[in-house]
């Protein structure tokens, strides 16, 4: 069963525990907190003469 999910919101409760964590890591002298954000794109095409248009789309939408 899904339920709808406001992204916004997660985000930024996200963002106020990451900064909070780095704030209390800089009281205590301890490492800095690190965020890391990774997107995996997985593209399927039908037939394979679509590669290269494949490729050259993911190719413009990575570079943005």
């Amino acid at each position: 069963m899904s339920a709808p999910v406001d992204v916004a919101s997660i985000e930024r409760e996200l963002r106020e525990l990451w900064e909070r964590f780095a704030h209390d890591g800089q009281d205590h002298n301890q490492h800095p907190v690190m965020r890391a954000c990774v997107l995996n794109l997985l593209v399927w095409a039908a037939q394979e003469s679509a590669e290269q248009e494949v490729s050259d789309g993911m190719g413009l939408i990575t570079a943005s």
